[in-house]
C-alpha cells in the first residue's frame, strides 16, 4: 500500500515568515522576499522527513499572503489548499496586534474545512516580542519575553477563536530566523501523521 503523504498547508499575512518558516523546518531554499508577495500561487514541494524515529513524507503547500488575497482567485487558492490539507498551520506573527486580515481569512476558509483536519497557530518572530531581549547566548527567550508569551497566546486565541474550526488549537511560539521550538512544531507533526496513519 502506498505511503500516506501528511498535507500541511502553511497560511498568513504577507510578511509572517510562511516561506522562512517552510525553509527552515523542512530544508528547502524557497524564495523569500520580506514585505513582499513572494507567493501568488500554491507553491508545493513533496518532503521526506524524519522526527524520532518516524519517517514520512510531507506534502508542503505554501499560499499567499492575506494581504494579496482580495480576488476570487485568491480566495479559492486558499479554499483548494484548505480542502487537500491534513494539517493548517495558521503563522501569526508575536509582534503585531491586528487580526482583521487573519479573521476574514477564517471565514473564507471554514465551510470547506474536512472535520479531520487539524489545525495549528504558530507564532513566529518570538524572538521580537515585547521587550525583545532576546537570550543571544542561550537562543532562548528571555525571562520577561518568556512571561508575555503566555499573554500573546491568550490574545490571539481570544480574537481568532470563534472563527476556528475546532475549539482548542495549540498555539506554538517560535522563531524561524532563531531556529527556536522548530523541533516541537515538527513533533506536532509527526503526532498529528501517527494519529492518521493510525485510524
Amino acid at each position: 500500500m502506498a505511503e500516506h503523504q501528511f498535507k500541511i498547508a502553511f497560511f498568513g499575512r504577507t510578511g509572517v515568515g510562511k516561506t522562512s518558516t517552510i525553509n527552515a523546518l523542512f530544508n528547502l531554499k524557497w524564495k523569500v522576499e520580506h514585505g513582499k508577495a513572494a507567493t501568488k500561487e500554491q507553491v508545493k514541494e513533496l518532503v521526506n522527513i524524519q522526527v524520532k524515529g518516524d519517517s514520512f513524507q510531507v506534502l508542503v503547500i505554501d499560499t499567499p499572503g492575506f494581504a494579496e488575497s482580495t480576488s476570487a482567485d485568491y480566495a479559492m487558492c486558499h479554499q483548494d489548499a484548505a480542502k487537500e490539507a491534513d494539517c493548517l498551520f495558521w503563522i501569526y506573527q508575536a509582534d503585531v496586534r491586528y487580526f482583521s486580515a487573519d479573521q476574514k481569512a477564517l471565514i473564507n476558509l471554514k465551510p470547506v474545512l474536512h472535520p479531520k483536519s487539524t489545525f495549528l497557530i504558530g507564532l513566529n518572530h518570538i524572538d521580537l516580542i515585547h521587550p525583545q531581549n532576546w537570550d543571544s547566548k542561550a537562543n532562548i527567550p528571555s525571562s520577561e519575553q518568556m512571561s508575555n508569551i503566555p499573554i500573546k497566546s491568550s490574545i490571539i486565541l481570544d480574537k481568532l477563536q470563534k472563527y476556528l474550526p475546532h475549539q482548542l488549537v495549540p498555539v506554538i511560539p517560535y522563531s524561524a530566523k532563531k531556529g527556536y521550538n522548530l523541533g516541537l512544531i515538527l513533533d506536532m507533526f509527526s503526532s498529528m501523521h501517527k494519529g492518521l496513519t493510525n485510524v
